[in-house]
């Protein structure tokens, strides 16, 4: 022990002088600390101050909230989508975001028919839906036909074929500006009535109006006219036309009509016979050869509701890019539902030939 402890002090003694200074500083340093810590370990620190107010208030908040949460319940009450006022809509229990779609649709001119419709509302999903279908209410009034009663002026009215009879007859008939605007252009587009009942097809034109004026309605039937061969002349309507159709047409094969009929698919029908030149690799001499044994129904076409179309369905169509739908939507998004096609003109890119060009498949409902 005492040979070890000899050896210790002997290395020491071998540092230099300030070595061996700095060695004894910090091991009295050390020790310093040491006992410090445990002076302050055993010290058991009084608090001056009190809290119990503190914890009080702060208890007395907690209980209210929770009384707040409890008491604060979800409200719902059966109401009327298409008639319930922006105040009584704002008190439902369901998101902003959901009521504002809902006033934004009405102000479009959007109706709900029934309750599912109210499921199609953006930002609308299965879980609040369910919430509120039981209390959703849909009234039916009394349907009050948009047709002006037939004038008789100073004769009786006599009956008319809506192929031939011009625009002022139609007004003596009852027909309104709008359902007369409709049937002129189904004619201009090579639409052929064929029956009295081919009128419901005409936009505007409802079962009731119909009831009204079927027993002023006669077509003249006329036959088909043969061609110089003899052989009849066929009209293909192209909105409505399958490939057994089509192929009866010279110059269309199996392959055409499947084309035809896939970009009709995808186009959402076509609003004008010229449409059929974009058909891939449809040739100009071909539709030459067919023009004057096709034509459009334009009624049949199916439009894209753009206040509630998602990116992917229209990117689908035909005629818009990429970045045209994202325009489309960022604007959606900034200012609201859009009111009238023409809006879209303050984008890039829609200039009023392109607004023309895509007006038949875009509605603003």
């Amino acid at each position: 022990m005492n040979q070890s402890w000899r050896k210790i002090v002997r290395n020491f003694m071998s540092f230099q002088r300030s070595d061996r200074n700095a060695i004894i500083i910090i091991g009295f340093l050390i020790m310093i600390v040491v006992v410090a810590n445990f002076i302050v370990l055993q010290m058991s620190p009084k608090s001056s101050s009190d809290f119990s107010e503190v914890k009080a208030m702060i208890n007395s908040w907690e209980l209210a909230r929770a009384e707040k949460i409890e008491s604060k319940k979800a409200v719902f009450f059966e109401f009327d989508p298409n008639t319930v006022s922006e105040k009584t809509l704002d008190s439902l229990s369901i998101p902003a975001v959901i009521k504002l779609n809902i006033s934004s649709y009405r102000k479009a001119g959007g109706k709900f028919n029934t309750s599912s419709d109210v499921r199609k509302i953006y930002g609308m999903n299965d879980s609040i839906f369910s919430l509120l279908e039981e209390y959703i209410r849909i009234s039916r009034p009394k349907i009050e036909s948009t047709y002006s009663k037939p004038t008789t002026k100073s004769k009786p009215l006599s009956p008319f074929d809506p192929n031939t009879i011009d625009v002022d007859s139609l007004r003596d008939y009852g027909f309104t500006e709008f359902q007369t605007g409709n049937i002129v252009k189904y004619r201009n587009n090579g639409g052929v009535f064929y029956q009295s009942f081919d009128l419901l097809k005409i936009y505007g034109i409802d079962s009731a109006f119909f009831v009204k004026i079927s027993p002023y309605v006669k077509i003249e039937q006329k036959e088909l006219e043969p061609d110089p061969i003899g052989i009849e002349v066929v009209k293909i309507e192209l909105n409505s036309a399958d490939s057994a159709d089509l192929v009866q047409l010279k110059g269309i094969g199996p392959a055409y009509a499947n084309r035809i009929i896939k970009y009709r698919e995808i186009l959402g029908g076509y609003y004008n016979k010229e449409q059929i030149k974009e058909v891939y690799n449809f040739p100009e001499e071909l539709y030459q050869q067919v023009e004057g044994y096709i034509f459009v129904d334009t009624t049949a076409i199916k439009k894209l509701r753009i206040n509630f179309s998602e990116f992917s369905e229209l990117l689908r169509h035909p005629y818009f890019s990429k970045n045209e739908v994202k325009l489309m939507l960022d604007k959606r998004d900034r200012d609201g539902a859009y009111k009238n096609i023409d809006d879209l003109q303050v984008l890039e890119g829609f200039d009023s030939e392109k607004v023309k060009k895509i007006r038949p498949y875009i509605s603003c409902r």
